[in-house]
């Protein structure tokens, strides 16, 4: 069920303690709950009935419901304490849900995505109202990882579009890219995602940008994940010469990843040398 609704001041208060709106038996409601005071009025329709209808019109493939949701409650500029259904809680434990292995938690060495996709902080936000990252965050911390990359995927594009392939809005989300493969544990895609983020930001911001060694520190953490041997021989080069184009970079970084190439590509193989 697709709702857009304006909430009267009797019920307002309901359902800001509720959280949304009373569960429908076997049913999945998907929609926004405006405050009072905040309807379209004048028979026009609702930015954020408008953006679904947009986004269904864009292309041959209708995107899945949550994918639509998302997208249209991000660009509609919602009123603030607006609330969003299905909420990111319920994103996160709803049917189909489940916790993720242990290997594939996040944990404290690599990249934290779980501090840029939740609030706000960190990286912009899409260009309108409303967020998406949250719901996003949910669903691959509940082991929904390809509804999150798809998700993550169709901002990325809508940013792109907006902003520019190389925009600092884009690489956002390209670095988000990165940190969900991480959290699926498809370590190499995380890696030429976090190389590609690196590389955008080095010719954008010089090699003395904070931002440009934190993408080289997830790509390396990333590619010292992969156990596929020929995988780890064929994307380490680029990720040495990488290494190789940021100064102020620890040189035992650098040493210790020469290392584990050289070992993998075996004696008779010629030694990678950055550029």
């Amino acid at each position: 069920m697709l709702v857009d609704l304006v909430a009267d001041r009797e019920a307002w208060p309901l359902l800001q303690e509720w959280g949304g709106l009373p569960g429908l038996p076997g049913g999945v409601v998907v929609g926004v709950v405006c405050p009072p005071g905040f309807a379209a009025g004048n028979g026009t329709v609702s930015g954020y009935t408008r953006h679904w209808i947009e986004q269904l019109r864009r292309g041959p493939v209708r995107p899945a419901d949550v994918q639509l949701h998302a997208l249209a409650a991000g660009a509609a500029g919602l009123p603030p304490g607006a609330l969003v259904l299905p909420t990111a809680r319920e994103l996160g434990t709803g049917p189909g849900t489940q916790q993720l292995p242990p290997q594939q938690t996040p944990d404290r060495q690599g990249p934290d995505l779980q501090g840029w996709l939740q609030h706000g902080s960190g990286p912009a936000a899409p260009p309108a109202g409303g967020d998406p990252r949250p719901y996003i965050h949910a669903l691959a911390t509940g082991g929904r990882h390809a509804e999150a990359a798809a998700l993550a995927g169709a901002w990325e594009e809508h940013v792109r579009h907006v902003y520019g392939f190389s925009s600092p809005e884009a690489v956002q989300w390209a670095e988000i890219r990165a940190d969900l493969a991480r959290m699926a544990g498809d370590f190499l895609l995380a890696t030429g995602l976090w190389m590609g983020a690196c590389r955008v930001r080095l010719a954008g911001q010089g090699a003395a940008a904070p931002e440009v060694y934190a993408a080289a520190a997830g790509a390396l953490y990333c590619w010292s994940q992969v156990r596929d041997r020929a995988s780890v021989v064929g994307s380490g080069p680029e990720l040495l010469a990488l290494l190789g184009a940021l100064p102020a970079l620890d040189p035992r970084h650098l040493r210790l990843a020469q290392a584990r190439l050289d070992v993998l590509r075996g004696p008779a193989l010629p030694r990678a040398v950055p550029t």
